[in-house]
């Protein structure tokens, strides 16, 4: 028996069967076949894709680069923060003056904390025998902290607290650690009041002009003016810190004369 014929509509994927039926949802090749060979991408469709993970590389990239600099900000913070705490409890704990040096050197900001060993003050008119700049016996009391690809900045708007980012009370120049006058007494003139690392030595590695004191009372002020040697301590000092590479904002910490109470402020 010979089959009925089948009325084949090649390109319009339609067969119209012996019995009438009709099927539809596939092409047919030049011999009658199914087409089942997968698209393959078109150039223009690759070169989306491709440049859509390039952008999501980049912006992660990004994302780790500013996480890592707000890590480092916060662990630096932190590090300072308990540099001033330990060394005003030195302070109060042996009744005496405690000085921390701020430097700045290779990239890194450096600190370094050291004590007069008899009570007496850190005056440049009663050197008391002691070598180099450094003005009355002194003993190093920490290690040199040194904090890389970070620097001292001078972000502080000095006039309102909502004028700061982060918003923080205002500081006058002249008691910002990364402002160039705060190594300057109250005439503008150089601070003579400095200290060297290693102390004694002949030929310093450092030499610290920008200097925050702590006396046996705990209060904090600029090196030079302290209750008994010029106005005594101000409201507030600001250490700002800033990556030394990128625009990210700095991390502030201030400290309160009167108190000597240390408060951070993050972007």
């Amino acid at each position: 028996m010979v089959p009925a014929p089948v009325n084949c509509n090649h390109g319009r994927g339609k067969i119209i069967m012996s019995n009438g039926s009709v099927q539809t949802g596939f092409s047919l090749t030049a011999h009658g076949r199914k087409n089942n060979a997968p698209r393959a991408f078109s150039l223009v469709e690759l070169l989306v894709v491709l440049a859509i993970m390039t952008l999501i590389g980049a912006a992660t990239v990004i994302g780790i680069a500013q996480f890592n600099h707000g890590r480092a900000l916060t662990t630096a913070a932190h590090a300072v923060a308990d540099f001033l705490d330990h060394a005003r409890a030195y302070a109060l704990a042996n009744n005496t003056y405690v000085w921390v040096g701020f430097g700045e050197n290779g990239g890194a900001v450096l600190l370094l904390a050291v004590a007069s060993r008899d009570g007496s003050r850190y005056d440049p008119d009663e050197p008391a025998g002691a070598p180099l700049s450094n003005y009355c016996p002194l003993t190093q009391t920490s290690k040199l902290l040194k904090l890389d690809r970070l620097r001292l900045a001078a972000t502080n708007r000095a006039t309102t607290a909502e004028a700061n980012e982060p918003p923080r009370p205002p500081v006058p120049t002249v008691y910002q650690l990364g402002a160039d006058a705060f190594a300057s007494d109250a005439d503008g003139a150089p601070n003579p009041l400095t200290f060297t690392y290693p102390l004694g030595s002949v030929a310093p590695r450092y030499e610290f002009v920008k200097i925050v004191e702590f006396n046996a009372l705990g209060e904090a002020s600029k090196i030079g003016e302290n209750t008994f040697n010029g106005p005594g301590p101000q409201d507030f000092m600001e250490i700002a810190l800033q990556p030394t590479q990128g625009n990210s904002p700095a991390v502030a910490i201030q400290i309160e004369g009167f108190t000597g109470a240390i408060r951070i402020f993050f972007p």
